[in-house]
């Protein structure tokens, strides 16, 4: 009776370490799942044909090219108050906010770093922030730039 005792204590003692250990996997395949778009995230862009601002980011050297577009494409832009003005931003990685901010000022779509900053603060996304290639619109707010760059919707 004793040994009975023993077969079926170690029977639960053993079923119990595999349901921690099972229980541990499904936790860790749960976060990873979770945060998969920190670990693979997805620049989208609208772009109207033909009206493509690009700047790309070549150490400290920012470099702006303009598409040509006909007079007609740029008599409709000129009406629709450059709406569709997209800028390429490329932040390298472990760029700092103020240096983010810097890009963002040299490339015309924030008036100051220190409202980026004020504004990255007052969501919460100072560690938010992600390096990348992004494009933005010319007449974004500050506030959906930096959701832009954090990654967030």
């Amino acid at each position: 009776m004793n040994k009975n005792l023993e077969k079926a204590k170690d029977i639960l003692y053993n079923l119990s370490d595999y349901i921690i250990i099972f229980s541990i996997i499904i936790g860790i395949a749960f976060i990873i799942g979770w945060r998969l778009d920190i670990l693979f995230p997805q620049t989208t862009a609208l772009v109207e044909p033909n009206t493509v601002l690009q700047s790309q980011n070549s150490g400290s050297k920012l470099v702006e090219k303009i598409d040509s577009v006909s007079a007609d494409a740029k008599e409709e832009t000129n009406n629709k108050i450059d709406q569709s003005s997209i800028v390429k931003v490329s932040i390298p990685s472990g760029t700092p906010s103020s240096n983010i901010g810097a890009i963002l000022l040299d490339l015309g779509l924030i008036t100051s770093i220190k409202d980026f900053e004020a504004k990255v603060n007052e969501l919460n996304l100072e560690t938010k922030l992600r390096f990348g290639e992004f494009d933005i619109s010319k007449d974004s707010s500050l506030e959906s730039i930096v959701k832009i760059i954090a990654h967030q919707k």
